[in-house]
C-alpha cells in the first residue's frame, strides 16, 4: 500500500523500518521492566502492536512532509530539517498524548494492567524517538530516492511546484482559524456532554457470563449456576491478617455480618492457615 501511494520502494519501506527498529528495541525494554516489575505476559504482545500501529503513522506523517518538501525544490537535508520541524512535533505530541491515554490504566486499581500500561507506553515513546532520530538519517541517506522516478522526471523537467493549501481540509482548518473562540467552545461542551455518562460508571471483571450463548464456556457457566444456585459464578474470597486475640474474635463475627449483607448468598466458614 505504501509503495503504490509513493511510487517509490526506498520511501515505502522507511515507515516499516523505523517501526521494525523502534518495536524490536521496544520488546527487549520490556523484558528489562519484568525484572522491575511484575508485567503480564501478553504484554510484549500487546506493546509490539501498539508500536507497529504508531510506528508506521508517524514516520508515514515524516516521510509525506519530506516528500512534499523535495518538490518543492528543497535540498534533501533541509527537506529532511524542515520535516522533523513541523510534523515532527506533531509525532511528539501525538506519542505524548497516547502515552498519557496508556498511563490511564494506572487509575483502574488493577495491578495486573500497571505492567501492561508501562510497558505499552515505553514502546510509544522508543517509536516518537525513531520517528524523530532514525528517520530523518535513513532520508537523508536514500536523498532523492524518497521520490518516484517519475516524480524526479517531473522535478528535473518543470523545477519546483509550489504547495497550494487547497481542498476540505485547508477551508475548514481556516474557518477554524477565524473563529476559534466560538468552535473551540462548541467543541468544549460536546466532550463535556459526551463525558457525562462517567459520573454513573460502574467498574467490574468480565466472566464466562459474558460469552455469547453458544459457546461451551457460557453454556457451562449456565449449568453451573442452575444446578449449585446463584453465586457460584461469583465467589468472592476474603484475606485478612490476624494480629492478636481481639482479630480472631472479630473474624469469628464477620461470617453472621455478610449474610445479612445484600447480594450475599452464601458465606462459607473462616478457615485458618498454617
Amino acid at each position: 500500500v505504501l509503495f503504490l501511494a509513493f511510487g517509490s520502494l526506498a520511501a515505502s519501506l522507511l515507515p516499516i523500518a523505523t517501526a521494525l527498529v523502534s518495536v524490536g528495541t521496544a520488546y527487549a525494554g520490556i523484558g528489562l521492566l519484568g525484572h522491575v516489575m511484575t508485567v503480564a505476559d501478553f504484554a510484549p504482545m500487546l506493546g509490539m502492536l501498539i508500536g507497529l500501529g504508531v510506528g508506521i503513522d508517524y514516520a508515514l506523517f515524516i516521510v509525506t512532509r519530506h516528500r512534499k518538501g523535495l518538490k518543492r525544490g528543497l535540498p534533501v537535508a533541509e527537506a529532511a530539517r524542515n520535516a522533523v520541524a513541523t510534523t515532527g512535533r506533531a509525532v511528539v505530541f501525538a506519542g505524548a498524548t497516547v502515552c498519557i491515554a496508556l498511563l490511564g490504566m494506572l487509575i483502574l486499581r488493577l495491578g495486573f494492567l500497571n505492567g501492561v500500561a508501562i510497558a505499552a507506553c515505553l514502546t510509544v515513546v522508543l517509536t516518537v524517538a525513531a520517528s524523530v532520530t532514525l528517520l530523518p538519517a535513513l532520508l537523508s541517506f536514500i536523498g532523492m530516492r524518497a521520490l518516484s522516478r517519475r516524480e524526479r522526471a517531473r522535478l528535473v523537467e518543470h523545477g519546483p511546484q509550489p504547495e497550494l493549501p487547497t481542498g476540505f481540509a485547508a477551508r475548514w482548518s481556516a474557518f477554524v482559524e477565524r473563529h476559534p473562540k466560538l468552535l473551540g467552545a462548541v467543541a468544549a461542551v460536546v466532550m463535556l456532554v459526551l463525558a457525562l455518562p462517567t459520573l454513573g460508571l460502574h467498574l467490574g471483571t468480565s466472566d464466562q457470563g459474558n460469552n455469547p450463548a453458544t459457546t461451551t464456556t457460557r453454556k457451562a457457566y449456565d449449568l453451573l449456576a442452575d444446578g449449585f444456585g446463584p453465586g457460584v459464578n461469583g465467589p468472592l474470597t476474603l484475606v485478612a491478617e490476624l494480629d492478636g486475640a481481639d482479630d480472631r474474635v472479630a473474624l469469628a463475627a464477620l461470617p453472621d455480618a455478610l449474610r445479612a449483607t445484600k447480594g450475599v448468598e452464601t458465606v462459607s466458614p473462616v478457615t485458618y492457615n498454617g
